[in-house]
């Protein structure tokens, strides 16, 4: 019995060794310490400084966890390339998870070479890769010239990815020579970006090419180069967007796929984009620039004349739907925005104290809410009446504040009237508030 104990023991502490978390409070830990695998938690905020010029990114690779802690790493770097596919970033390629960071900074990348990947955080998220829950504000800029092709993929958070990014803020200007997003430079197939938001610049330049034809130039809001099996859901662009080809307000593609398949294809939905495009925007520009593939539940700034609230409206309807309560839309200072994080709670409250009044034959109704200080900040009210002369017809009004009048008579009858009140937050409904009265020859 003493060795099976000894056996467990030795097994579990293995075991919770093989899940240690190394903290991380200074600079030096995070330079010195960092490996390509194992768990690692940021304690402080840590400034790297100015890391001067460099040929390779400050981490080459990491497969582990690394937890951000809601603190944050600034620092700046000056990279130069010569290669094919190389990254240049704070983490080079990542194949694991990086969650909860705030980074801010400052990069460049030139030289000569092509499909370089730069970006302030990851270069190459494998399939296997998941950034969430970051924050990245900053600049990045590309003015690689490539041998043939294009010079690079450049985002604010990763240059190419084929992995998941979640939940992540990205503030700040990207440039990059071929192919270059808010958020992320390229995505393949497999590539995930949901709930995600930009504001700021981008710009893609057009490729000096020493020889060959190569490609042009492709600018997205959240991604400039969009391949066949991406996805894109629930992400908010407010950037002005500028390239040599291809524009568009949260991803461009140009019809460049890997495969001619026509069921192949890109899926694009629930997302907004606000800001300017430069003229070379084409086709549905304003979210992207291609028709193939499940796109779907966009919009711009703008779009058929809705306000900001009636497309917020219809996107947090569709995140319900979804069933994913970690971001909602918003609406503040007149702009659409994505709000990370589980809506604070409030209560659809119900309408109470239903009156109505008739003078003249003008119809009045009035009520509330039995708590206002814990009611939906855009809770609206739906009205509805019928019986009476309607002759089996109803009327319904959406209503955003406490009453509703019907400024033409209202007929007499012997039948009753029944108004009915409910609210409205998105698509939630309360129960409904009934009220019956007559009206006579002599209201």
């Amino acid at each position: 019995m003493r060795k099976l104990w000894l056996t467990f023991t030795a097994m579990l502490l293995c075991s919770i060794a093989s899940f240690a978390q190394t903290e991380i409070w200074t600079a030096s830990g995070f330079l010195d310490s960092v490996g390509t695998s194992g768990n690692y938690k940021l304690m402080a905020d840590i400034n790297l400084g100015d890391l001067g010029a460099r040929t390779a990114p400050i981490k080459s690779s990491f497969s582990g966890t690394f937890y951000g802690n809601g603190k944050t790493i600034t620092y700046q770097a000056k990279f130069t390339g010569s290669g094919n596919n190389d990254n240049f970033s704070l983490f080079g390629s990542v194949s694991g998870t990086i969650d909860s960071l705030n980074l801010n900074g400052s990069v460049t990348l030139s030289g000569t070479g092509n499909s370089m990947n730069v970006a302030l955080l990851c270069g190459m998220l494998s399939n296997n890769g998941t950034i969430e829950y970051c924050n990245v504000s900053g600049n990045v800029n590309s003015t690689v010239n490539p041998t043939n092709g294009y010079g690079s993929n450049a985002g604010l958070i990763v240059g190419t990815s084929s992995g998941k990014v979640r939940y992540c803020i990205g503030t700040g200007n990207a440039v990059g020579v071929g192919y270059a997003g808010g958020l992320i430079g390229q995505m393949n197939d497999g590539s995930i970006a949901k709930a995600c938001s930009f504001t700021g610049s981008v710009t893609a330049n057009d490729p000096q090419r020493t020889t060959g034809n190569g490609y042009g130039s492709y600018a997205g809001g959240i991604c400039g180069a969009m391949r066949a099996g991406a996805e894109i859901s629930f992400c908010v662009v407010n950037a002005d967007i500028q390239s040599g080809k291809k524009t568009s307000g949260v991803a461009s593609t140009a019809g460049r796929f890997f495969t001619s398949d026509d069921n192949v294809s890109i899926t694009l939905t629930n997302s907004y984009a606000s800001g300017n495009l430069n003229e070379n925007a084409v086709g549905e520009g304003d979210i992207t620039n291609t028709t193939r593939g499940t796109i779907s539940g966009n919009y711009y700034e703008g779009y058929e004349n809705m306000t900001p609230g009636a497309i917020k409206g219809e996107l947090e309807e569709a995140r319900i739907a979804a069933g994913d309560n970690n971001f909602y839309f918003d609406v503040i200072n007149g702009e659409v925005v994505l709000i990370i994080g589980q809506r604070p709670t409030f209560v659809c409250e119900s309408p109470i104290g239903l009156t109505v009044s008739i003078t003249n034959g003008i119809f009045i109704a009035n009520w509330s809410v039995g708590n206002q200080n814990n009611s939906y900040t855009e809770q609206e009210f739906i009205i509805t009446i019928s019986g009476g002369d309607l002759d089996g017809n109803t009327i319904e009004e959406l209503v955003s504040g406490f009453s509703y009048t019907i400024e033409e008579t209202v007929p007499a009858s012997a039948n009753p009237y029944i108004v009915s009140v409910k609210s409205k937050c998105d698509a939630v409904f309360s129960n409904a508030l009934t009220y019956t009265f007559y009206v006579n020859e002599n209201c």
